[in-house]
């Protein structure tokens, strides 16, 4: 009996103790979901005995942090969790000192820096030393910080190449660590013999951009054995060496030691042939870069062969050659696109030729627009839009009739179409040397677009002198917005009244103070502060804003795969609905919900992103209502597909797929799947390609054998 007792009473304690994990992980659920986190409860879940727990706890602290950011009174909560965190760096489970290093990194402050570098001199695990310093990139701003110096001086792989990445990603936020660069270098040197991982030391120096590299970078642009990737970012990096070498600055002291000796290899035949063979890559992005490159270098003595690219197999490739004939030689430009505009069968290339002829002979351009295109329908309106963009008055041209017909032409297009291309022709008009009169825009405000009112906020923030009349005009175009779906058009007014400084906003402002968004009760106070010349108190609001998260849940024992049907070919994604549940699951709604068909690659960067997901096709549309940023600990390499968001928790519909590897969308942006089958296809895409039917397949995982076993 006394056996059976224990037992029971062992039994009953495991049960208490599932409960209790079944109930801290409900309510962090609806924490991490709804935003709105209980610090007491949060606190006694922190130290709890059970490990999961405490992770789970971490986890729901960092998704939290990342997304509300150190606004307002937030910053009470942002100094609570960073301490909390820092405490589980600690922790005795490697697990959750992972998360507390990858939390910390999200929160993108300076002040946890120390907090990760004590951590960091103390751990021994490889994987949460890897994690530290892929979150130090993230919050270190010393020049030469120690850590990565060390990092890089390891004789490790792996801890070479996660540094490489924190030296690039600090770079990239404004700080950068130009003393490390020579442990840069000798990194890519060892790893000369693992050439798949030499990309994580030229993406640091290409971020780095520092001319003491110049050598390093021509040097392994000369190496055949080096992947795409690597390639790409050697490339990228010697576009901004060409820049600096191309300034005005380095042009004064091109004479002296140093100077000289780097302006020599800069102008020999050794970089001009490297430079050549890499306008003949078999990868189209590495040519695309190399065309790049040589736009940046000024009497470049390689014109013959970008003009042999116009003629390049992939598309893309064609239009940057197109693109940067007009930086090297104006005749020449102007010749070939007159060529071109009159034999192109692709309306891309026709009309990316009429915008290069628009900055060179207006007047042929203009009456190819009259003729030919003004009563197009989008997307391929949009390159007219883009033409009359480039007829525009300047110094080396009397172009101002040219130029108002332009102007004219814009706005008939801005009032008369549909709400792409009335946005896209609204851009373009209020950066006009002469714009229309500002009750124009105004008027255009009563529409309640959010892409419009955005553009327009901008536009109002910067005239002088500020338009007090716009007061009212922009408070009721804010009336049709809703944060965090309409944030692109909400802050941006907010901006404008406080720039406007009129006193007739303050009512307003003030009852944005209330707002249950961050950013909007901080710009909103910060405007009064402004206007009133007075402190203003920064009430205590619970962060209860409208998001989406309640669609049925994927099964984590199926793979949900998407077949995207487009005009280039078929392409597959797969979903990662373990680390992005809500994310996958709202895509795979609208996918049956056939949200997808019919809809436009909007935006393509050559070497970048696709991206598309917009109904409207200007890249400013989307769903009604917004998803929750899912934040994880995925790396952005080429292939990845994320969702496309305007503000924290703003994403909805649009998704983009990665070119290259990105590692400053780490942590940034939603990774919620990768390319399977098709990426060719992604790499074809042209700017309003079209999706023209994406279907759901769901399908069992594999179970490993060794599982079965």
């Amino acid at each position: 009996m006394r056996k059976l007792a224990i037992l029971a009473s062992i039994i009953l304690i495991f049960s208490a103790c599932v409960n209790e994990r079944e109930a801290a992980f409900e309510a962090l659920h609806t924490m991490e979901y709804s935003r709105n986190i209980q610090l007491k409860a949060v606190s006694k879940w922190l130290n709890h005995q059970d490990p999961e727990i405490r992770l789970r706890t971490v986890e729901t602290i960092g998704a939290i942090s990342a997304i509300q950011g150190d606004v307002g009174p937030l910053k009470t909560k942002v100094d609570s969790f960073q301490t909390a965190l820092a405490n589980r760096l600690r922790d005795k489970d490697f697990r959750v000192r992972n998360a507390a290093a990858f939390a910390l990194g999200e929160l993108f402050i300076p002040s946890v820096a120390d907090d990760l570098k004590s951590a960091l001199e103390k751990e021994q695990n490889k994987e949460t030393r890897l994690k530290l310093i892929r979150a130090l990139g993230k919050s270190e701003t010393a020049a030469s910080p120690q850590w990565l110096l060390n990092s890089l001086e390891s004789n490790d792989p792996d801890l070479q190449n996660t540094a490489s990445l924190a030296a690039g990603v600090m770079a990239y936020r404004g700080h950068y660590p130009l003393p490390t660069v020579q442990s840069i270098e000798r990194a890519l040197a060892l790893a000369d013999s693992r050439p798949e991982d030499t990309w994580y030391h030229t993406y640091a120096l290409y971020r780095i951009g520092a001319l003491q590299s110049f050598q390093t970078v021509m040097l392994a642009m000369g190496r055949d054995k080096y992947p795409p990737e690597t390639r790409y970012f050697l490339l990228k990096g010697m576009e901004k060496m060409a820049e600096l070498v191309e300034s005005e600055e380095f042009q004064k002291n091109r004479s002296k030691q140093g100077y000289r000796e780097l302006y020599t290899a800069y102008r020999s035949a050794e970089f001009r042939e490297t430079l050549k063979k890499y306008l003949k890559a078999p990868i189209w992005y590495v040519r695309i870069a190399a065309i790049r490159t040589i736009s940046a270098i000024k009497n470049t003595p390689l014109l013959n062969d970008l003009l042999d690219l116009l003629e390049d197999p992939h598309m893309n490739v064609r239009i940057e050659a197109l693109r940067s004939l007009e930086l090297q030689n104006k005749w020449l430009a102007r010749r070939e696109a007159r060529r071109i505009y009159k034999d192109a069968t692709d309306w891309h290339i026709q009309g990316e030729a009429l915008i290069l002829l628009a900055g060179i002979q207006p007047q042929e351009a203009l009456g190819h627009i009259k003729t030919d295109w003004m009563e197009k329908t989008w997307p391929e309106i949009s390159y007219a839009i883009r033409a009359l963009e480039n007829i525009e008055v300047s110094e080396a041209q009397r172009l101002q009739r040219e130029a108002d017909e332009a102007t004219r032409h814009l706005m008939t297009l801005a009032d008369n179409g549909n709400v792409a291309q009335a946005t896209t022709a609204v851009e373009v008009l209020v950066n006009r040397s002469r714009p229309p009169a500002v009750a124009y825009f105004l008027d255009k405000l009563k529409a309640g677009d959010l892409a419009q009112s955005t553009i327009i906020a901008n536009y109002l923030s910067v005239m002088n002198p500020r338009p007090n009349d716009a007061v009212a005009p922009l408070i009721e175009a804010y009336g049709h917005f809703t944060a965090p779906r309409d944030l692109e058009a909400m802050e941006p007014i907010i901006s404008a009244l406080d720039s406007i400084g009129s006193s007739d906003a303050v009512e307003f402002l003030q009852s944005q103070l209330s707002n249950t968004y961050p950013s909007i009760r901080e710009k909103a106070a910060s405007a009064l502060e402004k206007i009133t010349q007075k402190k203003i108190a920064r009430p205590e609001v619970t962060n209860e804003y409208a998001m989406k998260w309640d669609f049925p849940a994927l099964s984590a024992d199926s793979t949900y795969s998407i077949n995207f049907q487009t005009s280039r070919g078929s392409f597959i994604i797969e979903l990662y609905q373990d680390e992005a549940p809500v994310t996958s699951a709202n895509f795979v709604q609208l996918v049956k919900d056939n949200f997808y068909n019919g809809i436009y690659f909007h935006r393509v960067v050559p070497g970048f992103v696709v991206q598309a997901g917009d109904p409207r096709g200007d890249g400013w549309g989307g769903t009604d209502y917004t998803v929750p940023c899912e934040y994880n600990d995925l790396s952005y390499r080429r292939g990845m597909v994320g969702t496309a968001h305007a503000g924290k928790d703003s994403g909805n519909s649009q998704f983009f797929v990665t070119h290259t590897p990105q590692p400053h969308l780490d942590g940034k942006y939603t990774l919620f799947g990768a390319v399977t089958s098709g990426m060719d296809v992604i790499d074809n895409l042209m700017i309003y390609d079209q999706i023209q039917q994406a279907t759901l397949s769901v399908t069992a995982k594999q179970v490993p054998v060794a599982a079965v076993q």
